[in-house]
């Protein structure tokens, strides 16, 4: 079996990604984008940014599902162009899975998620003001996250491009 490797990846380091173009590339993922330092809450220098760029015609390999990007916070994707339809979905946020958490299964989309006063509220991943291919929310809602929606997980989209950003 192949073994394949994502096109980018950035583990625990704080960057920014700007104006670079991810085309016509095949890998387990396009952007592999994993940090688990300090929250942009609590340590506002932390904060990360991909913006500007072009995420196109790329083709994911993994065998559960084919997703253009993984990550966590808190890095900010804005005003992209990501619109890969070779994939099931754009974007996902990574799972740490802990012994103790359930895994619930929640519809994707943009449903509002369960407010519980108890649980440890995580960052969600912000990525809003990108073309995602589509102009209506549902189409949208579609390509984000995908069906491993627990309530520990949220991509924000909204609002989203409904032209892309620039020209290419």
């Amino acid at each position: 079996a192949k073994e394949y490797r994502s096109a980018l990846v950035i583990t625990n380091t704080v960057a920014n990604v700007y104006n670079n173009t991810f085309y016509n590339n095949s890998g387990m993922y396009t952007v592999e984008w994993q940090y688990q330092g300090a929250s942009a809450l609590t340590d506002p220098t932390e904060q990360q940014y991909f913006a500007g760029n072009l995420v196109h015609f790329n083709k994911g390999e993994n065998q559960g599902s084919t997703v253009t990007i993984v990550t966590d916070g808190p890095i900010m994707y804005q005003s992209n162009f990501i619109k890969n339809p070779a994939n099931e979905f754009e974007i996902s946020q990574l799972q740490y899975q802990h012994e103790e958490e359930e895994e619930d299964q929640k519809p994707k989309g943009d449903e509002e998620l369960d407010d519980d006063d108890d649980e440890e509220e995580e960052i969600s991943v912000i990525a809003t003001n990108n073309w995602w291919g589509f102009t209506k929310r549902p189409d949208v809602a579609d390509r984000i996250l995908g069906k491993e929606r627990t309530s520990k997980s949220k991509v924000t989209y909204v609002p989203f491009l409904t032209a892309p950003p620039f020209q290419y």
